[in-house]
Formats: C-alpha cells, sequence, structure tokens
C-alpha cells in the first residue's frame, strides 16, 4: 500500500509539469539509463548502491516538512534531474533541469547492519539500513521509449495487464492506463490523449502497483476541489 501511496504523491509533483510547463527536450548523462535502473532490484537494493551507482540525488523530496509520512523517518525519496531545453514563443531556447528518475526506499525493521557511531564510515553503513522498494522513470518526447511498441521490445519477458485509473472527480477523465506484469514488478503508464507512454515503474516483485487504494483515492478526491 505503501508504494501506491508514494506513486500518487509523486504524480502530484509532476502535475504542474504535465499540465502547464513548456515543451522540452532532454540530454540524460551516461549513467542515468534505463540499462543502469535495471540494475536496482527493488525489496534487495540498498540506497548505498543506488548512490554508487547515479551518485548524490538533486533533491531529497518531502525532507522539508511540507509533506508528513504516516511513519517519519521510514522512507526516503530520491530525484535525480536532467538538463532540457524548453522553446519559448519568440523561439529562443533556455535550459532548465526537469525531473527524470526517483527512487523510493523504506527503512528495514531489521538492518543487516550495526552501526557504531565510532566508526568512520557510519554514514556508508548507515544508508544499507535502507532498501529500494521503488522506481520511476519519466519519458519525454524525444524519448524513443515514448512509443509502447518500442517498451515491448525492450522487455520481450513481460506479460502485462492492462487496467484503467477509476475517475475520482466528475470534472476530470482519467488519462492513465496502466501496463502491469506484477511478477516482475514492471509497470508502463501510457497517456490516452497524447497516445505516448508517460513513466515506467519498477517495484518488489510480486506486490501490487494498483492505484485502486484507499489512500491515493482519499488525497486524489481532496484534489478534486482544487483542480
Amino acid at each position: 500500500m505503501a508504494t501506491r501511496t508514494f506513486k500518487f504523491l509523486l504524480s502530484c509533483i509532476f502535475l504542474f509539469d504535465a499540465k502547464f510547463g513548456l515543451s522540452t527536450t532532454t540530454v540524460s548523462p551516461t549513467t542515468l539509463t534505463i540499462h543502469n535502473v535495471e540494475k536496482i532490484r527493488p525489496g534487495k537494493s540498498t540506497l548505498s548502491e543506488v548512490k554508487y551507482i547515479f551518485g548524490t540525488p538533486d533533491h531529497e523530496l518531502f525532507s522539508d516538512g511540507k509533506v508528513v509520512f504516516p511513519e517519519p523517518g521510514k522512507y526516503k525519496i530520491w530525484q535525480y534531474d536532467r538538463d532540457a531545453f524548453t522553446k519559448a514563443a519568440t523561439g529562443k531556447l533556455t535550459s532548465i533541469r526537469v525531473p527524470r528518475l526517483t527512487f523510493t526506499f523504506e527503512k528495514n525493521t531489521a538492518p543487516e547492519h550495526v552501526v557504531s557511531p565510532k566508526d568512520e564510515h557510519s554514514k556508508a553503513e548507515h544508508a544499507t539500513q535502507y532498501k529500494v522498494i521503488g522506481a520511476n522513470w519519466n519519458i519525454y518526447e524525444d524519448d524513443p521509449e515514448k512509443k509502447f511498441e518500442v517498451l515491448k521490445s525492450q522487455f520481450r519477458s513481460a506479460h502485462f495487464k492492462r487496467s484503467e485509473e477509476e475517475q475520482l472527480c466528475s470534472h476530470l477523465l482519467p488519462e492513465e492506463v496502466y501496463f502491469d506484469d506484477e511478477k516482475i514488478g514492471l509497470s508502463i503508464t501510457w497517456l490516452k490523449t497524447k497516445k505516448k507512454v508517460d513513466s515506467i515503474s519498477w517495484s518488489v516483485p510480486g506486490q501490487s502497483r494498483s492505484v485502486a487504494d484507499a489512500t491515493s483515492k482519499a488525497e486524489a478526491k481532496k484534489h478534486c476541489r482544487i483542480w
């Protein structure tokens, strides 16, 4: 349930870009690739492993107290941004930063490593107490993965089950279509209006990534009055 709730919270963060943002072209560095994301195994990989591959995140989301998790300190969300260019009405290109990749971590109830405060590597050891429970890769207009056929060729072993978002706001029609393979923990979000892939998500294999949990529904209905 926690992973499903975080998925909703992350969608709120990117809502402004999706509804009001300008058209962007991303520029991804060598380390920030889908291939490298697949090296991370939700449920097994640690925060330290993510940092080793991708480095320090651009943002640690919800660390400013504006959003409160049910259990403070139990979860972390890291966001990695990438350079992009936006074209203004004048035709001038402007460099901006856009969210590309996020990881959600959950603190182990029984850490594998006991940390000694006197240990000079205590911070690194402490990081291993947080396990990855989810990852989300945002797709942009110049990404070949925006075409569902491209992703199907990349994930040949996946067996996707299609589902659609429930309509929670009377004045907003559901836009997202989900293609999930719960067995391997892979999910693709496709946008009906734009006819393109919006994101790729990885979660702990065997755990449902359905959006139909009570918590996310309740939060979404609150925003219906705002939107």
